[in-house]
Formats: C-alpha cells, sequence, structure tokens
C-alpha cells in the first residue's frame, strides 16, 4: 500500500478502501463561493438525520442525550473493549459521526512535536479509525485571541448535514466540505467577511443545522447569530448585534414557535429560525464572563442558562406567543455554575460540574447533593443512565437519584486532558483526548467481551492447533462457543495469542496470530498483538514493518515516533536500566515543552537509550514509562517539588 503524503499548501488526502491517493486542490480565499456542483438540487424542506446519528454538538437531538438498546453498559472494572486508538492531533472539539465515518477537528502536531499552526478537518473510518481523507488550512490567532487551557483549539464540534461537513475554527474560519471526498463546497471568515468581533478564547459555539440554513454564532457590532444557505454558503440573514459567548445554539419549540435559543455574552434571545428576527431577549445579572454551557429546556416554556456571565445558574420561563413573549426568573442561584463541562437532564435533575459532579433539582435551584473526586465531567444520558467522561479520563457510570450518584463503574478510559464530551453511535462511544482518539466497544460487557477462555482451553488450543488442519481448527474454535451470539473469533484468537506470550510459549503464539489473520486480515485486537510479537522477540524491524502497514493499531503510532530519534551524536546521552517488559519509553522536560511524544528511547539489552543535543544549562525532566511518568531512578537529583522532576546540568 503507497501513501502520497500531503505538502504544505491546503489540500485534501483521500483513501478509498484499501487504496490512498493524494489530490491537491487550491484552496479558496476566504469569502469565496463554490457553485453547487448540481444546479438542479433540490433545497430540502427540513434537514433529517438517520435515527441516532451523533452528528452534530450534543447527538441527535443536542442534549447529549441517546436511547440505544445495543448499548450495555454492565462492565466490569477493566471498561468497555476497546476496538481501535489512533494518534489525532490538539484541540477540544468533538466529533461528528454518521453511519460510516466520523469527522475530527484538530490541529496537527509537526514532525518537532509542536502544536501546528494550521487546522485539519479529518474524515475517518468508523470500523477501523484508518484516515479517508484530510483537509488542512492555515488558522493562526487573531488581535485579541488567546490559549486557553495551554490549548489553540479548535473548540467547536463540525456538523455533518446530508452529504457535507461543515466546521468552524478557532479564529473564526468556516469551511463546508464534502463528505465523501474532503472537496471544499465554500468558505467563508466569521470575521473578515461577516464582522464578528474576535471571540478571546478562540470561537468555540458549534455550528447548527435548520431548514436549509447552517446557523452559527457571529456575534459582534452586527449580528449575533448568522444563517447560511447549506448550499452556497450565502448569507440569509443575521440577527441583531451581541456581545460573543461560547455557547452553542439549539432549536427548540415554545408555545407552536420554533425558535433558536441563543446565548451570548451578555444575553440568552429567541430567534426567529427563518429571518433572524428576536422573539424575546433577557439580560444576564453579570454581562461580560465566559458562557458556555447549551442552554437547555427543562418543560414547557422553561428552560435553565448557567455560566460566569449568568452568574450561576438560572431558570427562565416564557409566557405569551410570537407576537409577544414576556420573560419570567423563576429561580437563580450563585451556589451551582456550570463552566466548560456540559450539562445533561434526566427527569427534574440536572448534572453537571466543574471540580465536582452536582445534582440539582429543577424545580427550586437546590443542589441536592455533590459528588467529589469527579473532575469536570462531560456527561452523556444513555438509557435512562449516567455516563460521565472526566477532564483526567476516568469513564464513570452510574445510576443516579434524588439522594446519591449510584456509581455503577469506574474505568481509566484515556489520560491526559479530556475536555471533549464523549460521541455514541451504533453501540460505540467515541472519546478523544488532545493526542489520541479511540473507539470502544459498548454492544457487550467487558465481561462478555474477556469471557476469557480458562488455562485448559488454551491448553487445547495447543494441542488442536498441532494436530487439526486449519479448517478443522476454525470449527474447533467456533465450537468451544457455538451458544453464543457475541463471540468474537478474532478476540479470542488474540487473547489466547496474548497468553501464549506471557507463558513464554512464542511459537504457538505466533502461529495462532497467522491463522486468526487468515481468517480476518484486517483484525485490529489481531494486528496489535502481532506488533507486540515483534516487540516482546526484539525484532523492531518487523515491528516497524508492521506498524506502517497498519497504522489504525493502538501501538503503531507508538513505534513509528520511536524511529524518529536524533543522531546518536548528541551532547547528553540519557539511559534507563530495567523495565524489560516494557513497550514504550520517552523523556520529556523543560527542554521541549513536556511534550512526551517527541522523543522515545531505544531498548539495548537491558537499558533503554537515546542522545540529542542541549544547550548549556539546566532543564527538568521525567521519564514516560508505558504512559507512567517516572522521575529518573537513576538521577538522585531532583526539584524537591511534590512533582519529584529530575534536574540535570548541561556545561
Amino acid at each position: 500500500m503507497c501513501v502520497f503524503h500531503q505538502s504544505n499548501s491546503p489540500g485534501s488526502i483521500y483513501d478509498f478502501q484499501d487504496y490512498h491517493f493524494s489530490i491537491q486542490v487550491s484552496q479558496p480565499a476566504m469569502g469565496q463561493i463554490y457553485p453547487p456542483i448540481n444546479s438542479l438540487c433540490l433545497i430540502p424542506a427540513e434537514i433529517t438525520y438517520p435515527a441516532g446519528n451523533w452528528n452534530q454538538w450534543g447527538g441527535p437531538n443536542r442534549d447529549f442525550s441517546i436511547q440505544d438498546e445495543s448499548i450495555r453498559l454492565d462492565w466490569d472494572s477493566t471498561g468497555p473493549g476497546e476496538l481501535w486508538s489512533r494518534e489525532l492531533g490538539s484541540g477540544n472539539s468533538g466529533l461528528a459521526v454518521d453511519p460510516y465515518r466520523l469527522v475530527a477537528h484538530f490541529r496537527p502536531i509537526d514532525a518537532d512535536g509542536t502544536v501546528s499552526q494550521n487546522e485539519s478537518i479529518m474524515c475517518i473510518k468508523k470500523e477501523s479509525g484508518q484516515t479517508l481523507w484530510t483537509y488542512e488550512y492555515p488558522s493562526t490567532k487573531l488581535n485579541g485571541q488567546e490559549e486557553y487551557g495551554g490549548g489553540m483549539g479548535p473548540h467547536a464540534t463540525p456538523l455533518i448535514v446530508d452529504d457535507k461537513v461543515v466546521s468552524l475554527g478557532y479564529a473564526g474560519q468556516v469551511h463546508c466540505l464534502d463528505l465523501t471526498n474532503g472537496d471544499v463546497l465554500w468558505n467563508t471568515h466569521l470575521v473578515e467577511d461577516h464582522g464578528a468581533a474576535p471571540v478571546q478564547f478562540g470561537f468555540a459555539s458549534s455550528p447548527l443545522a435548520y431548514d436549509s440554513l447552517i446557523i452559527l454564532q457571529c456575534a459582534g457590532r452586527d449580528s449575533g447569530l448568522i444563517a447560511l444557505n447549506t448550499l452556497t454558503g450565502e448569507k440569509v440573514w443575521s440577527s441583531p448585534g451581541a456581545t460573543p459567548g461560547y455557547a452553542s445554539p439549539v432549536i427548540t419549540n415554545i408555545n407552536n414557535q420554533k425558535q433558536i435559543l441563543f446565548s451570548s455574552g451578555d444575553t440568552v434571545q429567541g430567534i426567529h429560525p427563518a429571518d433572524g428576527s428576536v422573539l424575546w431577549s433577557y439580560k444576564f445579572r453579570r454581562p461580560g464572563l465566559t458562557n458556555v454551557p447549551t442552554p437547555m429546556e427543562i418543560g414547557s416554556q422553561k428552560f435553565l442558562i448557567s455560566g460566569q456571565g449568568i452568574g450561576g445558574t438560572e431558570v427562565i420561563e416564557l409566557a405569551g406567543k410570537a407576537d409577544g413573549f414576556k420573560t419570567t426568573s423563576l429561580w437563580n442561584t450563585s451556589r451551582v455554575t456550570f463552566f466548560d463541562s456540559n450539562m445533561v437532564r434526566m427527569e427534574s435533575l440536572i448534572f453537571g460540574g466543574e471540580s465536582f459532579l452536582y445534582c440539582v433539582d429543577t424545580s427550586n435551584g437546590k443542589k441536592l447533593w455533590t459528588e467529589r473526586g469527579i473532575k469536570s465531567p462531560n456527561s452523556v444520558v444513555v438509557n435512562g443512565q449516567l455516563l460521565s467522561l472526566t477532564r483526567d479520563g476516568l469513564l464513570i457510570v452510574a445510576s443516579p437519584d434524588r439522594k446519591s450518584l449510584n456509581e455503577i463503574s469506574r474505568t481509566q478510559l484515556l489520560t491526559g486532558n479530556c475536555w471533549t464530551p464523549p460521541s455514541l453511535d451504533a453501540g460505540v462511544l467515541y472519546a478523544r483526548n488532545r493526542s489520541m482518539l479511540a473507539a470502544f466497544d459498548l454492544t457487550k460487557s467487558k465481561r462478555d467481551q474477556s469471557a476469557a477462555p480458562s488455562s485448559e482451553t488454551y491448553r487445547n488450543f495447543a494441542l488442536a492447533l498441532e494436530r487439526l488442519s486449519s479448517i478443522e481448527f476454525l470449527e474447533w474454535v467456533r465450537s468451544r462457543d457455538a451458544g453464543d451470539p457475541d463471540f468474537s473469533l478474532d478476540q479470542f484468537l488474540a487473547a489466547a495469542s496474548r497468553q501464549w506470550m506471557d507463558n513464554q510459549d512464542a511459537s504457538n503464539a505466533y502461529a495462532l496470530i497467522q491463522f486468526g489473520k487468515t481468517i480476518s486480515p484486517e483484525s485490529t485486537p489481531l494486528l496489535n498483538v502481532e506488533i507486540l510479537y515483534w516487540l516482546k522477540s526484539g525484532n523492531q524491524l518487523q515491528a516497524k514493518e508492521s506498524a506502517e502497514k497498519h497504522p489504525q493499531c493502538a501501538l503503531s503510532q507508538m513505534i513509528l515516533n520511536s524511529w524518529k530519534q536524533p543522531d546518536n551524536d548528541g551532547k547528553t546521552v540519557f539511559e534507563l536500566e530495567g523495565f524489560a517488559s516494557s513497550l514504550s519509553v520517552s523523556i520529556a522536560g523543560t527542554f521541549n515543552n513536556w511534550n512526551k511524544n517527541q522523543y522515545f528511547l531505544e531498548k539495548k539489552d537491558n537499558k533503554w537509550k537515546i542522545a540529542f543535543p542541549l544547550a548549556s544549562g539546566e532543564y527538568q525532566y521525567k521519564y514516560i514509562v508505558d504512559d507512567k511518568w517516572i522521575a529518573d531512578p537513576g538521577n538522585k537529583s531532583n526539584d524537591k517539588s511534590q512533582n519529584n522532576n529530575s534536574i540535570i546540568k548541561v556545561p
């Protein structure tokens, strides 16, 4: 398989099934409109989506809830089974999913380990994690913009509508791409073309589809929201001027009047979706600060708003009709504020939080309980249960009520900063941090997936493999669990291979891996075990070759990065003894802004080693061994803080 890499100029990379090819397309100037390919294309009366597809911010109904009977949450402590994982890039944007693919928006990591000044929109194959196409464009800060939380976005979640994907970048660039191949259909710039004020921490309000329109927050002197034609990108209407905010708009129906709930920096408004006129407006008590959560309808003509600019959390009730709505505050509280994490509703209860998870009664704003140890959770309501992904990567399943959380399970799903709510579609959970994207199977409990063969079964595997032909062996394996409709043969074979490797039975492990690949050549579990086999065998070249062939595997990027090392003629040599069974060791410190994915050590005999030039000075550093940060055991000099960073002085 030959992969042609994209040049630094804007363009697209395409992947048709197993064949990769590259076509460079010129980037239209900001504001340039591409005519529709088919001028006879009819504009639909109202855009619809396949049931259940997580095609936008907040999912099918934009409220972070989903009903999917295929999902099971009765896991053991090891959590749901991983289908695939891959390196992605920096950013906080959510993932948009359709029946065949998902779309991610991020900043690539350059070869030197720094975050790119470009943004990428990537379409990914759902079942394997392989890249289908990528579109990349320049994106730098505007005057007055700042980085938040150590990153420059992007923050807004892409929108999949019909056969298109619409994205909003950190600096206000809007792109509409063909979902099938990444071609640019049209683009525009909210600041340069529509007069939006640069949002301090980057544009974050996710696009919304309504009828034949794309609705975007474009807050500035002349507009609050703008509506663009989905086919051409031409502006159809704009609502009156407003101060910038971060909340995403949502469609609701109040007293038989469809309207867009729009939270800006100083007001929440009801906007008529046909012409952008203001149906009603309610001014916040503390305007000027950040308002992030999407307004939430909580009952007939009642909705909840929250944010720093709101001074806490408040419920507004509307009375009247389109010719005269009246707003009334039913309650407000400064004791609960939902900041940059989302909030979800289960009947009369609201869940969300910042440092902790809160439960709030929607009837009076009373905080019913606080659950500590759940940091900045982004939550989804799944079949009436609460699924929360914390900022530090914990996945928590609970069945909460008015008295307590009633936690069911807690799993370390990811590491690092996880600021993005998970997306769920067709029984699969997609989650990301600021460097990785992973997919997890929710259709079977972990107990089912790891209904691990007993030691006796493994021994029977070995005996059967010796005496039976491949076809007979396949039938024999299938007969072991013929009564289980969820039985996954490739996962079973991968588990058996891993067990044999752990038991130092390399020959049977390899034979079983190869046998499994004849049945399921693209099985991610089997390919992961194959790469692991080469690593444990000390065959780095073969591991690298397998990783290049199968970049969707969890180990692949680690292996490929480990070959991107400086020449060993540098001035400073780092060595780590032991850790013979570890798969990955890297080093990070003040010399590379603590980027753990830049310098990977090479294993030689009983040592991990790397050498690269460092200028004179003092540096703090740590090793990252299989994603665990440790101080250098061979260096007793440290920074005397609770971080216990090792210190090296270069003359």
